[in-house]
């Protein structure tokens, strides 16, 4: 589960794949839908960006807003869609939990990753959150992410 504040925008990567795994150029751009978690009407729908010049790279757009319905502290499904060789699937899901702009989320790998590049060894704390089929939390797990110091030259 991903929190993300209101009014802020997230981008989640996902590649389109032919039966071999490898990255293939869809036959129209992904589509995507934001849906609240109890189902229904999609709050949100669009196309996805493309990743730079990188073949079957995308990025599904996640930008809540109380003008598109989103309520802090309700969770939505986020699905992007998209068609290879005449096949049409679901090719990334994600849920995510709209949090108050002055909330601060947990931090992403990628922004750990960034921190932690050329420092110390040491941990960092998070959260993993299981959720139910609605987006409903279950369980949550305090979890550590070791991170080393990455040599380079």
């Amino acid at each position: 589960m991903l929190d993300i504040a209101l009014d802020a925008i997230r981008y989640m990567p996902f590649s389109t794949i032919d039966g071999d795994g490898a990255n293939v150029a869809p036959d129209a751009l992904p589509t995507f839908e934001v849906t609240s978690n109890t189902g229904g009407t999609p709050l949100e729908t669009g196309n996805c960006v493309q990743d730079g010049a990188n073949v079957g790279c995308f990025l599904l757009p996640l930008a809540p807003t109380a003008a598109k319905g989103n309520e802090v502290g309700s969770y939505y499904n986020a699905f992007a869609l998209a068609t290879v060789d005449g096949n049409s699937n679901r090719v990334l899901e994600v849920v995510f939990r709209v949090i108050a702009a002055d909330a601060t989320p947990q931090p992403t790998l990628e922004q750990i990753a960034a921190a932690d590049a050329g420092g110390p060894p040491h941990s960092t704390p998070i959260t993993l959150t299981v959720v139910d089929q609605n987006g409903d939390p279950v369980r949550a797990y305090p979890v550590s992410i070791m991170a080393a110091t990455r040599e380079t030259g």
